[in-house]
C-alpha cells in the first residue's frame, strides 16, 4: 500500500502527539509499505534525535518549509520554539478565587481567541494544499491525517479527493471539549466534529472514551486505536537499592490532575508511625516543580523530593526503571472520559506497578477498566470517597513494608498487556484497517 499520513508533529518531536504518528509510519513501512508524511515543522515538546527515521523508507515533507523549526533542527541548528501555552494561575489571587478569575479571563478573551485560531488553520491549510498538489503524481491508496490541530481534516479530505483513496480521521482528542471551550464555543465545535465524522471513511481514536465522545449524535462506530510503546525500547538497568521506596513522576504537571492524595496518604501514614518519611523519595523530572513542590508543602512532602529538573528522553527512561513504583496522574469528569497520557504506555515500557492517581467527578475511568483487566499496579480514583482513600492507603503500606524488608515488590501483570499495546501489534491493527477499507473499494469495482 501507498499511505500518506498528515501530522502537525512528528519526530524529533518527543510529544506523543509525535511518536503516534511515527511509530505507525515506522512499522507500516517496516512492513512493506509505502510511506509519505506530511508534517508540519513545528515543534510542541523538546526536539530529540534519539528515535531516528533515516534508516527508514519514509518520505517527510514539513509544509511550513525548509526554514520551520523542525528542518532547522535537522541541519544542526540551534532554535527556539514556543512549547504548549500554559494556563494563567492568577496565584497572586486567593486559591478559593482563582477558577473564577480563569474562567472570566478566559471567557472574556475567547471571541479573539477563536478568530486567532482560525486564521491560523486556514493559513496553515493552504501551505497543506500546496504540498499535496506537488504529490499530484503521486498515487496514495490510504490518506491517515491525525487530529490535533484542525487544518488536518481539512487537509485529509483534500487529500483523499484529491488521490481519489480512502480517508481515516484519527481522534487523539474530541474536537468539541466542554472543559477547554465556553459555552457559545462548544456548539460549534460540535458540529464541526459531527460533520467531520461523517464525512470520513473510517474514525479512530486513542481511547474508548474519546471514541464514543466523537461518536456521539452520528451513527458511525469509532475504533479505538490505542496509543503505546516501543518494545525494543525496554533495557535493564539497576535500580535504587537502598531499601527506600522510590516513586517516579516524569513530565507535565496538568491543571486537571492532582498529586495532593499521595501526599496525603504518606502524611496519614507517618503520622500512625507505619512508615518512615526519611525511607520515601519521590523523584520528579520535568519543567513543572514549582507547581510539584507547591503541592508538596501543604503536606509537609518537601524534605522528601527530588528536583531532577528537565532531563532527556533517555536519561527520563533511566530514572523510571531505577524507581520502584511508576506515578501517573490522569483524570476522569463527566465532560472528559478516556484520558489515557502518553506516560501510561511508558509505565507499561517500565515492567514495574504503575500508581494511577484519577481526579474528577466520574468512577469507573477507563485507566482503572484497564487495571481491572491487567492489574498493571494500583489505580486510585478520588471520588471514591473515604474508603477508595484508605484502600489507597493500605497498597501504599504494603509496597512500602516489601520494599524496607527487602523483598521484591508484588507485580504480577496481565502479559497480555505488553503485547495489546505495542506499537507493532497496534499498527497491524491499522494495517487491517487499511486494507478493508482497499478490499471494499475493489469490490466497489
Amino acid at each position: 500500500m501507498n499511505i500518506l499520513i498528515i501530522t502537525t508533529y512528528f519526530l524529533p518531536d518527543t510529544a506523543i502527539a509525535a511518536v503516534r504518528p511515527y511509530m505507525f509510519a515506522k512499522y507500516l513501512s517496516q512492513n512493506g509499505h509505502r510511506i509519505t508524511v506530511l508534517r508540519s515543522g513545528m515543534a510542541h515538546r523538546n526536539l530529540d534525535r534519539s528515535l531516528d527515521y533515516d534508516d527508514l523508507n519514509i518520505s517527510i515533507y514539513s509544509y511550513l518549509g525548509k526554514n520551520s523549526v523542525v528542518e532547522r533542527y535537522m541541519r544542526g541548528e540551534q532554535v527556539n520554539y514556543k512549547g504548549r501555552k500554559q494556563m494563567i494561575q492568577f496565584s497572586f489571587l486567593p486559591p478559593k478565587y482563582r477558577e473564577r478569575a480563569r474562567w472570566l479571563y478566559y471567557g472574556l478573551r475567547s471571541p479573539f481567541d477563536f478568530v486567532s485560531k482560525w486564521f491560523g488553520i486556514i493559513s496553515r491549510y493552504f501551505k497543506q494544499k500546496k504540498y499535496i498538489n506537488a504529490l499530484s503524481a503521486e498515487h496514495y491508496d490510504v490518506v491517515f491525517a491525525t487530529y490535533g490541530e484542525f487544518e488536518n481534516i481539512f487537509a485529509g479530505k483534500y487529500a483523499a479527493k484529491k488521490f481519489k483513496c480512502r480517508w481515516i480521521l484519527d481522534f487523539r482528542d474530541p474536537i468539541a471539549q466542554r472543559t477547554m471551550q465556553c459555552f457559545w464555543e462548544y456548539p460549534i465545535w460540535k458540529l464541526i466534529q459531527k460533520k467531520a465524522v461523517t464525512c470520513a471513511d473510517v474514525c479512530t481514536a486513542v481511547s474508548d472514551g474519546v471514541a464514543q465522545e466523537v461518536a456521539y449524535g452520528t451513527n458511525k462506530k469509532i475504533i479505538t486505536l490505542y496509543n503505546g510503546y516501543e518494545q525494543s525500547n525496554i533495557y535493564e538497568t539497576e535500580m535504587f537499592n537502598d531499601n527506600k521506596l522510590h516513586i517516579c513522576y516524569t513530565g507535565t504537571m496538568y491543571n486537571e490532575s492532582r498529586i495532593e492524595p499521595l501526599f496525603a496518604a504518606i502524611k496519614n501514614l507517618a503520622k500512625r508511625q507505619e512508615i518512615e518519611l526519611s525511607n520515601i523519595i519521590i523523584h520528579y523530572a520535568g519543567l513543572d516543580f514549582t507547581k510539584f513542590s507547591e503541592w508538596a508543602d501543604k503536606y509537609g512532602a518537601r524534605d522528601y523530593l527530588i528536583n531532577h529538573g528537565y532531563i532527556g528522553k533517555c536519561e527520563a527512561e533511566e530514572l523510571q526503571l531505577k524507581c520502584d513504583v511508576f506515578l501517573l496522574l490522569t483524570w476522569n469528569t463527566t465532560g472528559e472520559k478516556g484520558v489515557l497520557t502518553g506516560k501510561f504506555y511508558e509505565g507499561i515500557r517500565c515492567c514495574k506497578p504503575i500508581l494511577v492517581i484519577v481526579s474528577g467527578d466520574a468512577p469507573n475511568s477507563e485507566i482503572k477498566n484497564i487495571n481491572d483487566k491487567y492489574n498493571y499496579g494500583y489505580c486510585y480514583e478520588i471520588c471514591g470517597g473515604d474508603k477508595a482513600f484508605e484502600e489507597f492507603e493500605c497498597w501504599l503500606k504494603m509496597v512500602y513494608s516489601y520494599k524496607i524488608s527487602g523483598s521484591r515488590i508484588p507485580y504480577n501483570p496481565n502479559p497480555d498487556i505488553f503485547i495489546k499495546f505495542r506499537y507493532d501489534n497496534l499498527t497491524n491493527q491499522l494495517e487491517d484497517i487499511c486494507n478493508n477499507l482497499i478490499g471494499d473499494v475493489l469490490e466497489s469495482k
